[in-house]
């Protein structure tokens, strides 16, 4: 989103990190303030301390968070935006790590009232914070996210046992994967016509025990790809015949923008912001099911014409998500608070 906002307009962009980072060509508007921080635990106690000071120093107009937190020791003064992606610390605690949890509950809440403006990532996030907190309705917008993935140039197709299907995301409890893994097992027990492989990208996880044990236990259904770089997870996807992700939750669901924009067909939970973002690109299933999960896996395997309509479908709902409307929205919404 930095790409196209701070080339294309006058403002002078402060960018705050607790890490060294570097300025992309056509950043000239930018300057860099950093620290030295190897720690991720303390990130956020990093900012808190530290990215409040910098942008009194540094004269802000405006201070945009574009991650659910603020700091609360910010001048008053200085109008904010925050951009909030989930209510995953509310509606499914249970899914995140303690210390995230702790982070969340003390800091969320209070910047969300702080803020004078708040990008919701979905009309699905937008709802559920009007309805958690009603006295926040007047202060919200939905601004989908968009994703960079259709910009990777085709390569050869991955060395995958074909045809295959893909996960893209974490091990965490949250995407459900120890369900749709048993779902799969169970279906490739009860129709030997299934010669699909399961393809799972992720980058780690929590509470991943059971998942990896049922990935090593079972080589000649599931392949783990881990920490893989953007260009190789494109043609994953490009090459598959369709992208799963029946989460209990999610705010966005950055997988199913990438299925859309490299025109795959979905397979997703009949819920909130996954199905806001696939529509009619994609089959739904309930998450909390395992043989609802079963079945959407046997029709999409087996029914060659419902993966081409779904897969029409997406190219065409792909236009609909990219960083030059997300980051038109997000200054139009930016400018409306620092003219106050």
């Amino acid at each position: 989103m930095l790409s196209h906002l701070i080339p294309h307009n006058d403002h002078r962009w402060f960018l705050y990190s607790d890490q060294p980072f570097r300025l992309e060509p056509g950043w000239e508007r930018a300057i860099i303030r950093c620290g030295n921080n190897r720690s991720a635990q303390l990130s956020t106690a990093y900012a808190q301390l530290a990215f409040g000071r910098w942008a009194a120093e540094d004269q802000a107009d405006l201070y945009w968070s574009p991650r659910h937190q603020l700091p609360l020791l910010l001048k008053s003064s200085i109008p904010t935006a925050v951009t909030l992606h989930d209510l995953v610390f509310q509606k499914y605690p249970e899914t995140m790590t303690p210390q995230g949890r702790l982070l969340e509950n003390l800091l969320t809440p209070k910047s969300l009232r702080r803020a004078n403006l708040i990008l919701t990532t979905s009309t699905t996030v937008e709802s559920e914070l009007s309805a958690s907190d009603p006295t926040l309705a007047g202060k919200t917008i939905a601004v989908p996210l968009a994703s960079s993935i259709d910009r990777f140039a085709c390569q050869p197709p991955p060395k995958v046992s074909k045809p295959y299907f893909i996960f893209c995301g974490s091990l965490g409890p949250r995407k459900n994967l120890d369900r749709l893994i048993h779902a799969f097992l169970d279906l490739k027990r009860s129709e030997p016509s299934i010669t699909h492989t399961f393809v799972i990208v992720t980058g780690g996880g929590w509470r991943d025990s059971e998942a990896r044990k049922l990935i090593a236990n079972n080589p000649q259904h599931l392949e783990l790809y881990s920490k893989i770089d953007e260009s190789l997870k494109s043609q994953l996807i490009r090459h598959s015949e369709f992208l799963v992700l029946p989460s209990l939750y999610e705010g966005f669901g950055i997988p199913i923008i990438e299925a859309l924009k490299l025109g795959r067909p979905i397979l997703t939970s009949n819920r909130g912001a996954m199905k806001e973002m696939a529509g009619d690109a994609a089959l739904f299933v309930d998450p909390d099911d395992p043989n609802s999960i079963r079945e959407g896996l046997l029709a999409l395997c087996t029914k060659k014409r419902l993966r081409d309509s779904l897969a029409e479908n997406a190219i065409a709902r792909a236009e609909g998500f990219c960083w030059a409307k997300t980051s038109k929205r997000t200054m139009e919404a930016l400018a409306s608070i620092a003219a106050k």
